[in-house]
């Protein structure tokens, strides 16, 4: 025991080994011996000896404890907490147990029991600054982020070096809109610990505040003193991708997916960085990575039977199914009609607004409502199609339009639109508030006013879910009457033109062949491709991108131009 206070490991390892051969069951000696060999690396014959320690004395709170340490630092989180639970329970005034048991449950996604096992611990020792620090990270997650900074501060009045509360602390200030702050906090922390992840955090704060150019040096930052931080080498691509710097963002994604090989968000990060560059062909077999991604957990990939991936399929009834959002469905179907001429009988799940529109285009398929049971032998996502077709730039399917209008909806439309003299324009200006992506791609109804103001045009409001336009005269607003796409294609069919963000109606312009013009942000989806004007998908789609980060002002001049 003095070798080891006074950090001469080996030497205490071999004395702890001597005492060891005369008592080869002492639980104390065990429990020593076992924190030495974990200290010189030796994890397995560490937790051996843990283990016969705590097998010996099951009371034995220290070495639960440690045990529980050591298993939690191979990632058994589940016995760690097992560990935890048998120290505190023969000890219940250890808080130091108290608090490594909340850093398990945290691992395990129980905020709630974590919280209450680290209030316990700071009880119990009021100076444990790990509880402290600790306890603020279970109330970030919880949502709770008064007591979140109180404990964090808490811990580091305690130790104002410790970096992971000065994390959670500048984490817990960026939630409550204190980016300044924020920021100072996380710089702090990488000075205080340089091998910590402050810089990763600051990275997440700035991109997720829309400041790519400073994510990216915090990102590389992290990287330079932490160079196996996959994490970072993730992030790093995507803000690089956001800054469309695509060649630097693929390098990047490579080398994360050589840290991390079994990252999904890697893999589908370099994917998306791919088909963005134009690259497909390499792009679609990453694209598939998706399907490891919480994103995608709920989407239905699971089926009961096995998945279509190109075989041999005549006679086979395959369900193709919708997996993103509506335009991605309307972009994606062209491909159905070539299923079907591989002999195979096809059911397409869509969602239920596209039912109709798509049943009079189809005649070959049986389209059913997304959820409605049906009998297949093989199921594909939609989206996986692309791949299976091993499609690139040269030999995407948009030879012709693959989408019209019922002959019996148009009529009520065109009755409608008699009176309205000029060309007929229609305008969405914003898509889903529910995308992920809709600040970036949607914009005001005040942004367009340069085009409103233009003679000689009837302006069609054809956006749904926003209020601005009723009032506004305008516009003549059918939004509100347009019911499922059906009577949207009606609609479009009696056109000039469509005005659009990258929303569905974009897509059902393209499919249906109709002049469609699209406002772009700086960093478009993957399908747009970066610096053309046109689109391989659409042959009567022009693009109109943002020319840096937020600028719709010169996106509405250019299309204004364009009229």
């Amino acid at each position: 025991m003095a070798h080891h206070q006074a950090g001469r490991l080996d030497q205490a390892k071999a004395a702890y080994g001597a005492a060891l051969n005369r008592e080869p069951n002492n639980p104390f000696i065990l429990h020593h011996l076992g924190i030495v060999a974990c200290q010189l690396g030796d994890l397995d014959g560490g937790l051996a000896y843990l283990a016969q320690a705590v097998a010996a004395k099951p009371d034995f709170a220290e070495a639960q404890c440690n045990y529980g340490q050591a298993l939690f630092d191979r990632g058994r989180f589940a016995e760690s907490l097992a560990a935890f639970d048998r120290a505190v329970a023969a000890k219940p005034e250890f808080a130091d147990g108290h608090d490594k048991r909340g850093k398990a449950l945290q691992r395990l996604g129980r905020f709630a029991e974590a919280a209450a096992a680290h209030r316990q611990a700071c009880a119990l020792a009021p100076g444990l600054a790990s509880a402290w620090s600790n306890l603020g990270a279970a109330c970030l997650e919880l949502g709770l982020d008064a007591e979140a900074e109180a404990a964090c501060r808490r811990a580091l009045a305690m130790v104002p070096t410790m970096a992971v509360a000065r994390i959670n602390l500048g984490l817990t200030l960026a939630r409550t809109g204190r980016e300044a702050e924020a920021e100072a906090a996380l710089r702090q922390a990488a000075v205080d610990d340089p091998r910590s992840d402050a810089h990763y955090n600051l990275g997440c704060m700035l991109s997720a505040s829309g400041c790519l150019d400073m994510a990216v040096g915090a990102f590389q930052a992290q990287l330079a003193t932490v160079p196996h931080h996959a994490l970072s080498a993730n992030n790093l691509g995507v803000a690089l991708r956001g800054l469309n710097r695509v060649s630097e963002a693929e390098t990047v994604l490579r080398r994360a997916l050589a840290l991390a090989p079994d990252s999904a968000e890697a893999r589908f990060n370099l994917a998306l960085t791919l088909l963005v560059g134009g690259q497909l062909a390499a792009g679609w077999p990453e694209y598939e990575a998706r399907w490891g991604l919480k994103a995608w957990a709920t989407v239905g990939l699971m089926r009961a039977r096995p998945q279509w991936r190109g075989q041999p399929a005549e006679g086979q009834r395959i369900l193709i199914h919708a997996e993103q959002g509506l335009g991605d469905t309307i972009q994606f179907v062209r491909y159905v009609p070539r299923v079907a001429a591989l002999g195979a009988k096809v059911v397409l799940e869509v969602q239920p607004e596209l039912v109709t529109l798509l049943q009079g285009l189809l005649p070959f398929a049986e389209i059913i409502g997304r959820g409605t049971p049906c009998d297949y032998h093989l199921h594909c996502p939609l989206l996986s199609l692309p791949g299976i077709f091993q499609t690139n730039l040269e030999t995407i399917p948009a030879e012709r339009p693959y989408v019209s209008a019922d002959p019996a909806r148009i009529e009520p439309w065109r009755r409608r639109l008699a009176s309205q003299r000029g060309r007929r324009v229609g305008l969405v200006w914003a898509g889903s508030a529910d995308n992920t992506n809709d600040r970036n791609r949607s914009l005001s109804l005040a942004a367009l006013a340069p085009l409103l103001n233009r003679p000689g045009i009837r302006w069609i409001s054809l956006q749904k879910g926003r209020a601005e336009a009723a009032g506004d005269p305008r516009l003549i607003d059918l939004g509100p009457d347009l019911t499922d796409f059906a009577e949207t294609a009606a609609l479009v069919s009696l056109l000039d033109l469509v005005i659009t963000v990258d929303t569905s109606v974009a897509h059902l312009a393209g499919a249906m062949g109709k002049d469609v013009r699209v406002m772009l942000p700086f960093a478009p989806d993957w399908r747009w491709l970066l610096d053309r004007t046109d689109s391989p998908w659409y042959p009567t789609m022009r693009l109109f991108r943002q020319p840096a980060s937020g600028d719709w002002d010169s996106v509405v001049a250019a299309i204004g131009n364009s009229l």
